[in-house]
């Protein structure tokens, strides 16, 4: 699937060179089609400047703004341009900026504020079938800083997703053929902050592997998620784990020869890590691929959502109640035009609401990437229109959020949560989840915390119970190595960085062996 999905966005940017025109770009309110359940749509604007473009990635600004990046037409002979643009809290344009270049296609796939208030920006740039990875460095108003491109002329290369890194530098996530061993290879390349490249490393065999999406790890380093055909040959999910320095610290694949399955998004929840993926059957019916994974990489639990004939997910952030949000698109059985889908999954992956949009009024629509606000709203960004004819917009829209409210049932104050709960659980539950995740807060994380707290208890007394009777029971005979190494991997962890919940794990991986115990919270 991945390789359909890759060579169409090719065929796009190939094709609409064919004919363009330039049209007087406005910013409107969009009038919306749709089936829908839960809170309503606040505002929702198109941006139709140009016959023809599309938005794959949209960021929160400390502003309270947003950032988006796709591609766009606007002079003939129609080569599509890189499109960066920024609105204020309420989705209305501040400013917009393109990136051309003579004779070639340049489109975003991914964009994020950096710390002295710019932008950096990943894509591609090329035409055809050949591409080179593409990243441009944005000031605070979307003028071009720097921009960069890799890869070898002849091969395509593809820029897929970015990240500052503590040094001010980036680390570019891409698939590569111009290096590797495969037709195609996970390709990781890191830059100082003046874009100069530091290393790149490419991760993967000589099948097709492929990745999409990447985050910070909870314990340093990256977890990349994408698909590989390694396994069967049909694709399974891949989710690879790097350090800092690229280096693969392990690697799972998902998935059975039942199914096309491949991973798309991953980020970081309060115990792990999320993954939202899809699963393509032999009729060519797409399903929605939820897993969870614990910071060893180890599946905690999975769960597959059907909610249409046929569903495709693009992008999954936890949300701050323990519940998820993911955008997609529901696909016609028949006519194969898409609307576009967003779903909201409570901290069980019950379907709390979901919304199917029909914003072009019977052409396609697809919203491909979604976000929490920092106010608890939801913020979805997209294309509307006749992809087929290349006429299509990029919209934005806000959905608001669930206001805390005793009515509701998600407010509580610390008074009745200690009337529940002990100040112990309630720690060890802090301590549980790193400070980059977001914190879900509930009833049910605290129960699950308290039952970890317990099993940890548990092994603190057979360890006293083993050391004082000086009888060696089950693993005891290894308990001295066991807690050394993991006194050790602690003190070590605390000099390295605050990450208390891969320091407490060398502890829990201690107590798994020594008595089967799993100390760690999961949802």
């Amino acid at each position: 699937m991945q390789k359909i999905v890759k060579i169409s966005i090719c065929m796009l940017v190939f094709c609409v060179t064919v004919c363009s025109v330039t049209v007087i770009g406005i910013n409107t309110k969009k009038p919306i089609n749709h089936q829908s359940s839960g809170p309503e749509i606040e505002w929702i604007y198109t941006f139709d400047s140009i016959i023809n473009d599309r938005a794959y990635y949209v960021d929160q600004t400390v502003d309270g703004g947003y950032i988006f990046t796709g591609s766009t037409v606007v002079n003939t002979p129609g080569y599509t341009e890189l499109l960066l643009a920024k609105t204020d809290g309420n989705g209305e344009e501040s400013w917009h900026n393109n990136f051309p270049m003579s004779m070639t296609n340049l489109y975003g796939t991914a964009v994020h504020q950096t710390t002295d208030g710019g932008y950096i920006i990943v894509g591609s740039i090329g035409g055809s079938w050949l591409w080179d990875v593409l990243v441009i460095k944005a000031d605070a108003n979307g003028d071009l800083v720097w921009q960069k491109t890799f890869g070898k002329s002849g091969s395509p290369d593809h820029g897929s997703d970015i990240l500052q890194t503590s040094d001010g530098g980036y680390i570019v996530l891409g698939d590569t053929t111009s290096y590797g061993q495969g037709s195609a290879d996970l390709w990781l390349i890191k830059l100082a902050a003046d874009g100069t490249e530091q290393w790149n490393k490419t991760i993967g065999g000589a099948n097709f592997d492929e990745p999409k999406s990447f985050t910070k790890a909870v314990d340093g380093g990256y977890i990349i998620v994408g698909n590989t055909d390694a396994v069967d040959g049909m694709g399974d999910v891949w989710v690879v784990k790097t350090n800092d320095a690229g280096e693969v610290s392990w690697q799972k694949t998902f998935g059975s020869s039942d199914f096309w399955e491949y991973g798309v998004c991953v980020k970081t929840t309060s115990n792990g890590y999320i993954i939202l993926g899809n699963l393509l059957d032999m009729n060519w019916t797409e399903n929605l691929w939820l897993l969870h994974l614990n910071t060893q990489g180890t599946l905690t639990w999975d769960k597959q959502i059907s909610v249409a004939d046929s569903v495709h997910g693009s992008s999954i952030t936890a949300t701050k109640d323990g519940g998820y949000f993911i955008t997609g698109a529901i696909i016609d059985p028949v006519s194969y035009i898409t609307d576009a889908y967003l779903l909201k999954l409570n901290y069980q992956c019950a379907i709390e609401w979901d919304k199917t949009l029909d914003l072009s009024d019977g052409f396609d629509d697809e919203a491909n990437w979604g976000i929490q606000a920092r106010d608890g709203g939801y913020v979805a960004i997209g294309s509307t229109g006749d992809f087929f004819n290349f006429t299509s917009d990029t919209f934005i829209l806000n959905i608001e959020g669930e206001k805390m409210s005793k009515s509701l049932g998600n407010f509580f104050t610390l008074r009745e949560v200690f009337e529940k709960f002990s100040p112990l659980t309630v720690r060890f539950f802090l301590l549980s989840a790193h400070y980059r995740a977001p914190l879900a807060f509930t009833e049910t994380t605290l129960k699950q915390a308290e039952s970890a707290l317990a099993r940890f208890n548990d092994f603190i007394l057979r360890v006293k119970e083993t050391t004082e009777s000086g009888k060696a029971g089950k693993g005891g005979e290894n308990l001295p190595a066991l807690l050394e190494a993991a006194k050790q991997g602690f003190e070590d962890g605390l000099d390295d960085r605050p990450n208390l919940p891969q320091h407490t794990s060398y502890f829990v991986q201690c107590g798994q062996f020594f008595c089967g115990h799993d100390f760690s919270p999961s949802i």
